[in-house]
């Protein structure tokens, strides 16, 4: 049996893969390097907080992000679905071919279907990290599926969007133009461009793992996901070992038994 040897930087993939015995995390070792390559380039943040947090602890803080979104997006479509259900008056009154009525409905329409897809990305983000069991399976699922809670977020808006549009436009078959116009810009105010103005141009830049520390401080944050993931591995690969000594052990058990 050739001798155990702690991973450092300068080990190569194949060298390491020869140390990997079940029925540990197989392929621990080959992940952790693709994220070591994605952290020097094109940084991800929730890798970022996988290697920081833990994976219980960044599984549990998206889960309750997602879920709050989802939440949210279903009481607005008790909002939506009333009305395409029940339009008011004026709007039923206006003939088919007429442009308030077709985008009034479409509007609506269109805050549903955003809502619903909302939900269910979420949904499909926080059951496949549920059916996730081993680490390495729980990295590789934030590396390929990163991108899905903001895609998310921006379908979370753009359903607020249409609502507030179609809204505006059944206040302007009733009350008028003025407002019309005084509506959709205070609703989209308040329930839309201010939050995502004090999040994105102030919040996000406060103490973001990419946005702050990782803009702010390159070097800072890359020897801290080099650390991580060194660490990781010489913890994996010390199980692995351990293992590997115990079942040499219990083989010689069973010679001498004979």
């Amino acid at each position: 049996m050739s001798s155990f040897i702690l991973p450092e930087a300068n080990i190569q993939l194949q060298e390491k893969m020869k140390l990997v015995l079940q029925p540990f995390d197989a392929d621990i070792i080959k992940v952790l390097e693709e994220v070591r390559q994605i952290m020097r380039t094109r940084p991800n943040g929730w890798i970022a907080m996988i290697l920081t947090k833990g994976v219980e602890k960044t599984n549990s803080d998206l889960s309750n992000s997602l879920n709050t979104i989802s939440i949210i997006a279903g009481l607005l479509l008790t909002v939506s679905f009333p009305c395409i259900i029940s339009p008011p008056d004026k709007i039923i009154e206006l003939d088919n071919e007429d442009w308030v009525k077709q985008c009034y409905f479409a509007g609506i329409l269109s805050s549903i279907i955003s809502y619903f897809l909302c939900i269910m990305l979420n949904t499909i983000m926080v059951m496949n990290i549920s059916v996730a069991s081993r680490d390495s399976d729980m990295i590789r699922l934030y590396m390929r599926l990163h991108r899905i809670p903001l895609i998310a977020y921006i379908i979370f808006g753009l359903g607020y969007f249409f609502l507030v549009l179609a809204l505006g436009l059944s206040t302007y078959t009733i009350f008028g133009l003025k407002s019309a116009i005084a509506w959709t810009v205070l609703t989209g105010a308040i329930g839309g461009l201010v939050p995502f103005i004090l999040n994105n141009g102030w919040v996000l830049h406060i103490a973001h793992v990419i946005k702050y520390w990782q803009k702010n401080n390159p070097q800072d944050f890359l020897a801290k996901m080099e650390m991580k993931i060194n660490q990781i591995e010489r913890e994996s690969l010390l199980q692995m070992k351990e293992y590997q000594d115990s079942l040499l052990k219990y083989q010689d058990s069973l010679k001498k038994e004979n």
